[in-house]
């Protein structure tokens, strides 16, 4: 049988850190399991979690995101600006750098950033 796949795909608007959009996707690959639980109303306990960003994310509830994040790069990291490091084609100097520098601690300062996951 040839392998299947599914593609989540989300838009998130991520304010003055990242610009005004961000595309997310991922791919899976999935058995013949998944896809009969694909083929259905997926189970309360799955769609919790697999809803619209701005159902589950917000700027005062971004545990559910960072987790996600956290789950996609290859090693761990140590500080939320690593975790952006590594999700990002960009630099952090090209995501910087049209930002004025008289404001650049507001979008960019680090210092009592935590993991809230």
């Amino acid at each position: 049988m040839a392998a299947l796949y599914r593609i989540g795909i989300d838009e998130n608007g991520l304010g003055a850190r990242l610009g005004p959009l961000v595309v997310t996707a991922v791919m899976a690959e999935v058995d013949a399991a998944g896809l009969r639980t694909l083929s259905r109303r997926l189970p309360k306990r799955i769609r919790r979690d697999l809803d619209d960003s701005k159902k589950l994310v917000s700027h005062s509830d971004f545990v559910l995101g960072e987790a996600w994040a956290r789950a996609l790069v290859s090693e761990p990291v140590g500080s939320p600006r690593e975790l952006l490091e590594r999700m990002c084609l960009e630099s952090g100097a090209e995501l910087r750098a049209p930002c004025p520098e008289h404001v650049m601690d507001q979008c960019w300062s680090v210092d009592s950033e935590i993991f809230a996951a």
